[in-house]
């Protein structure tokens, strides 16, 4: 992908360099919500389709 700065990683300190920095518990917090509809979701299908 490359790297968004001249050099390499070794001279990267306390700096952030990619794409999203200061997010992510941002979209942890997404992927999680997500994790959990889809499971609950799954389980609303499953529930049914058995009952049937």
């Amino acid at each position: 992908m490359g790297a968004p700065f001249e050099g390499s990683w070794d001279a990267v300190k306390d700096a952030a360099y990619y794409a999203g920095a200061g997010g992510e518990a941002f979209w942890l917090w997404v992927s999680i919500a997500l994790c959990v509809l889809a499971c609950v979701m799954g389980h609303l299908h499953e529930s049914r389709a058995n009952s049937k």
